[in-house]
């Protein structure tokens, strides 16, 4: 019998080989907890940037879907970071504005505010008409002011929007409209006489004294609500809020960093702009409250009667309005 002979260390050799190291991504001294907070940061991380590449996307595509649209309408040349910003929100701004339009494009006007933001200045009636007959989503301006306005007819969209429209659509009658010549006189007259009484040497600064004959002219036919506010200018907490809310949108629209809600009602113009707001619909649902209680108690002729009235307001309607489902408004959709 032949005997192989032994080789000196055969046993360790192959004992070795045998051994496969084992790699581990986890530190020795991670417990099993930790790699799976490590785990789930990794996750959630990946999760926020995926949305901020898909929110991207969207922002690339958007601003090329807006400035291929606009190729049809010139405009006045822009600065590339603030673009039209700075002609002047006053009368030599207006002034300029017009002189866009006679030279560029009469029907609209692109003006950018900044790099991203455009909004279309319309002053052809056409234009306008076509705007206003469509429930397309509104512009940025438009989400300013929405929790000034709400959401109603002017800033809602889709079958919200079909629907006021159908309610509203009888408050427009020629009828109804009638009497409110009247109280478009009554206001024209105050006017007047406070035009009357200054010098004749002195100048009137026409946009207050219009815009407060404006104003009255709408509390009078919508709420019933007088407030003598052409004589009383700013003294009532109600037509400071308005004017302060007007101020407060137009400020933010022209101030880029205010564009981002987080960061505007962290700001002080953002806690200003809440609590006006605050102040307009306190009063405007008080006095939506007390019509809705004078309709329960005695119908529509106990409620304007009561307030010395002799016709049917905008609210009155609204309070009376009901879908093809029998549902009316509620508070807050009047109120918007």
């Amino acid at each position: 019998a032949c005997r192989l002979p032994q080789i000196q260390g055969h046993t360790d050799l192959f004992s070795a080989s045998a051994q496969v190291p084992q790699i581990s991504l986890t530190p020795a001294n991670m417990s099993p907890d930790a790699t799976w907070i490590n785990l789930v940061a990794i996750t959630l991380l990946s999760v926020v940037v995926a949305q901020l590449f898909v929110k991207l996307f969207k922002f690339i595509a958007w601003q090329l879907k807006i400035r291929k649209a606009l190729r049809q309408f010139p405009t006045a040349p822009k600065h590339w970071l603030t673009g039209h910003l700075k002609v002047p929100s006053n009368e030599e701004g207006f002034q300029t504005r017009l002189s866009w339009m006679k030279q560029y494009s009469p029907y609209l006007l692109p003006n950018w505010l900044g790099p991203f933001h455009v909004f279309n200045q319309c002053c052809h009636p056409e234009t306008v008409n076509t705007l206003l007959a469509t429930a397309e989503p509104k512009s940025l301006a438009y989400r300013f002011v929405r929790p000034w306005i709400g959401d109603g007819l002017l800033t809602s969209k889709g079958s919200k929007w079909h629907r006021n429209r159908r309610l509203l659509t009888p408050a427009f009658h020629f009828e109804i409209l009638k009497p409110y010549v009247t109280l478009f006189s009554e206001s024209t007259n105050v006017l007047i006489d406070k035009w009357t009484r200054v010098g004749e040497a002195s100048s009137v600064e026409l946009f207050d004294h219009v815009s407060l004959m404006t104003l009255d002219s709408m509390l009078k036919c919508s709420l019933g609500y007088r407030s003598d506010c052409q004589n009383a200018g700013q003294e009532s907490p109600y037509i400071r809020a308005v004017f302060e809310l007007s101020r407060l949108v137009v400020e933010r629209t022209r101030f880029l960093p205010y564009h981002p809600d987080f960061i505007y009602y962290l700001s002080p113009s953002g806690r200003r702009f809440r609590q006006q707001c605050k102040i307009v619909h306190d009063i405007s649902e008080h006095i939506i409250m007390e019509r809705r209680k004078a309709l329960q108690d005695g119908g529509t002729n106990k409620s304007y009667e009561d307030r010395g009235s002799k016709y049917l307001d905008f609210l009155d309607i609204l309070l009376e309005a009901k879908d093809e489902d029998g549902k009316g408004l509620t508070d807050a959709e009047i109120r918007e």
